[in-house]
């Protein structure tokens, strides 16, 4: 269970369920006393939209495009200006762990689940949340309490950390079939050479 909070499916779930609230807050009219089912709503089908960590990783297998990542985290770059300094601190630590990777998303084998998932990180999870959050006025997001008690900047605050948490893993997961090709091939080069240098050795 512990494992669905962090995932991306509660993530994208959380997020469209918050901006039904903030609906609701905003404009009661619009929504009415029915707001519990739209909230409800709007999270299932965040999370049933959102692939699971097995899912089909790309339908062609291409390689995902470094430039494209790279724009889109320029735009939300852009953004950081306007948001309140802690929320923006933790995008540009995400943002940063996703440009890091860069040398070896470069050279990544078409079809690799992390590389998709950084990429998804770039051009959808980060975007979204900040968009969602943006769309509130600021004095509501600072100050007003949701139904779980916390502010909007709180919530959010809690969707950049777990969404850093993520970062975590799929940098370590992107590092270490690194570490393992480098491996190989040290194992391949010592098979290689050190017999071939035993035979020198021994013929003179």
């Amino acid at each position: 269970m512990s494992a669905y909070f962090s995932s991306t499916k509660n993530l994208v779930g959380s997020a469209l369920g918050i901006a039904g609230l903030a609906v609701h807050f905003v404009l009661p009219a619009l929504v009415g006393p029915v707001w519990p089912l739209v909230v409800i709503g709007l999270y299932g089908a965040g999370a049933l939209a959102t692939p699971s960590r097995t899912a089909s990783v790309d339908a062609d297998g291409a390689k995902v495009d470094v430039g494209s990542i790279s724009k889109a985290l320029e735009t939300t770059w852009k953004r950081m200006a306007y948001l309140p300094p802690d929320i923006a601190n933790e995008a540009r630590t995400i943002i940063g762990s996703i440009r890091a990777l860069f040398p070896n998303v470069a050279n990544a084998p078409p079809g690799s689940e992390d590389v998709y998932l950084l990429s998804r990180m770039a051009t959808d999870y980060l975007p979204e949340t900040l968009d969602i959050y943006s769309r509130l006025p600021a004095q509501y997001a600072e100050t007003h309490p949701l139904n779980n008690g916390q502010t909007a900047h709180q919530m959010v605050m809690t969707q950049l950390q777990l969404l850093q948490k993520k970062m975590g893993d799929i940098t370590d997961a992107i590092l270490k079939g690194d570490a393992d090709a480098l491996a190989a091939h040290g194992q391949f080069l010592d098979d290689r050479f050190a017999t071939s240098a035993l035979d020198i050795a021994s013929a003179t």
